[in-house]
């Protein structure tokens, strides 16, 4: 598994943005262990309306993470392989909701291990905050972070939670005028 290591903010330009720390960093994610059912994890997923979450062992250690991004990629298996191969055009599929469906359903009850999203960035809580945010905007679902001194899950970093830490007053003011 490989871990991203970024300079921290005190080795880089000058910055006031600091580290993904709070108010950016979900200390209190949603934790999938790697034998929960995949249909179960897509249903909290959901309802929590969440982009994925850390995978830990019975031990509590890191082990991955999922993603509904990769969910849905398992579920387009043709292509989603011809577009992350380049192709142009595909308009040539005939795929329709129920065989993408099916394809879904047909996984639902394989261990969410099976299904481990490779493209969810590791950093440690000594990233800096221009890092983390280029790999948000860039298009990793969320960044996975982990304690720089015993690599244990120390939270995550959404997208939504990286425009909330950023708004700051203005997003809270907004939000309370509704």
């Amino acid at each position: 598994m490989d871990h991203l290591s970024f300079p921290s903010s005190a080795e880089t330009a000058p910055s006031n943005l600091g580290t993904v720390d709070a108010p950016f960093l979900d200390r209190n994610p949603v934790i999938v262990r790697p034998d929960n059912r995949v249909g179960d994890v897509l249903a909290v997923l959901l309802a929590r309306r969440i982009p994925g979450a850390p995978i830990l062992d019975s031990k509590g250690r890191y082990t991955g993470a999922c993603s509904l991004r990769r969910l849905l990629d398992r579920s387009l298996v043709v292509a989603a392989a011809d577009a992350a191969s380049g192709v142009q055009s595909l308009a040539y599929l005939n795929e329709d909701l129920g065989r993408i469906r099916a394809r879904l359903e047909a996984r639902a009850d394989a261990p969410i291990s099976a299904a481990m999203d490779p493209t969810v960035p590791i950093v440690d809580t000594t990233c800096g905050l221009p890092q983390a945010l280029l790999l948000l905007y860039r298009g990793a679902p969320f960044l996975s972070v982990l304690d720089e001194h015993d690599g244990s899950l120390a939270g995550i970093v959404t997208v939504e939670g990286a425009m909330r830490g950023l708004a700051g007053p203005m997003w809270r003011g907004a939000a309370a005028a509704q």
